[in-house]
């Protein structure tokens, strides 16, 4: 950018281009705001949306204005600074083990990727000029917001008597609930396998650390005209869709994002619960009302 901005038409000194660098200021203030716009819009709207905002400013850069290139590069830096701060708060939430790993793979790919990137340029501004090197860049956005497609997050959790708290249960039964949230962060998807499970009653989603219980937030099972089972049951159980309308207990009203924060943090269970319509309860398999099995989401 320095080679542009010195020579002609533009053909700033060097005082002048030092001063050049304070385009970035508006960067540095906005994306504090990432986390902020992503729990509203979804990670992939407030990533696209970085990236659209940069886009609109490599027009700018072309043009024979002082004043047009210094708005481009306010437009450029504060995209892509944001794009940034909505890459790297994803990569933690969709790192469910190892998050330091995770973080390292990802800044690794992220300098790699500028060193590479900065090196084409290089040969395109070399052969082509400014303009070319310019498309190269709208190139490199472009690419850059397709991983977005995919920007959904799964979490699988193992059901087990001998996850139940306080005490384990000896059961037979067992399950997997699959949670899929989708890339704008606006609803859950899940499905809930068992297997040899006994009169199922209802299942729920928990907050509560491992070791604990918690209030229920979510009603997965029975929804929507389903009905409990009687007698033995295996196969799928539950599918379904929840967002924030559905939340309930301490988190009526609350925004989905308050329970995916709990889910991410490991605060938050599964809870299957038996019952075989007569008294006593808690009989054995099949009559287990406070949960027979259970899995931690994680």
């Amino acid at each position: 950018m320095n080679f542009v901005l010195v020579r002609e038409p533009l053909g700033l000194g060097m005082m002048a281009i030092g001063f050049v660098y304070f385009v970035f200021l508006p960067s540095m203030l906005i994306t504090p705001a990432a986390g902020w716009l992503v729990a509203r819009l979804g990670t992939r709207t407030a990533f696209w949306g970085a990236l659209a905002a940069a886009g609109a400013g490599l027009p700018l850069l072309v043009l024979p204005s002082v004043p047009a290139v210094l708005a481009g590069l306010v437009l450029v830096g504060a995209g892509t600074f944001f794009a940034q701060a909505t890459a790297t708060g994803f990569v933690g939430r969709a790192a469910t083990g190892d998050r330091g790993s995770a973080s390292g793979i990802y800044l690794a790919c992220y300098f790699t990727g500028g060193l590479v990137g900065t090196a084409l340029l290089g040969l395109l501004f070399d052969r082509f000029g400014w303009p070319a090197c310019v498309a190269g860049i709208a190139a490199a956005l472009a690419l850059t917001a397709l991983p977005a497609v995919a920007a959904e997050v799964t979490y699988t959790v193992e059901l087990t008597g001998q996850a139940n708290v306080p005490d384990p249960i000896k059961t037979p039964a067992s399950g997997q609930a699959k949670l899929v949230v989708s890339a704008d962060g606006k609803s859950v998807s899940y499905v809930l396998t068992v297997k040899d499970l006994d009169n199922a009653a209802s299942v729920d989603l928990h907050l509560g650390s491992p070791g604990q219980n918690g209030p229920l937030v979510v009603k997965l099972f029975p929804v929507r005209g389903a009905s409990p089972k009687e007698g033995p049951f295996s196969g799928v159980l539950a599918q379904g869709k929840f967002d924030a309308s559905d939340l309930t207990g301490p988190l009526t009203g609350a925004p989905l994002s308050d329970l995916l924060e709990q889910i991410r943090d490991g605060n938050a269970y599964v809870n299957v619960h038996t019952n075989d319509g007569m008294d006593p309860p808690d009989s054995g398999p099949g009559d287990h009302r406070l949960g027979e099995i259970r899995g931690q989401i994680k």
